[in-house]
């Protein structure tokens, strides 16, 4: 397989990360998981969502849904309030699934 130097962040944004300039706001964060969300689940699963909110941690940016976390059982399809962690230095998506918590058998 060769490796594509063009798949890699080059010396523009490793520069930004080092000196610690980041590009991404909370704003342009909920934003990117806006787009992504609604391009694979629809609008009707995005406004189920709202209002999205986007917190800080460490080089990140978390974006949680508003959707209650319920619980599901192993037989059901997953489905709980988006969950995404962005970085605030390239938009990288580093982490998108439904925040979901599994229902007990006692």
């Amino acid at each position: 397989m060769e490796n594509d130097s063009d798949d890699q962040p080059d010396f523009t944004i490793l520069s930004r990360r080092w000196r610690g300039d980041t590009l991404i706001t909370s704003d342009i964060a909920l934003e990117i998981a806006r787009r992504v969300h609604v391009n694979l689940y629809g609008q009707a699963d995005l406004s189920a969502n709202e209002p999205l909110s986007a917190t800080e941690k460490g080089n990140n940016w978390i974006v949680l849904g508003a959707k209650p976390i319920r619980p599901v059982r192993a037989d059901q399809p997953l489905d709980g309030p988006l969950l995404m962690k962005i970085s605030k230095f390239d938009g990288q998506i580093l982490t998108y699934m439904f925040a979901i918590s599994f229902e007990s058998k006692n």
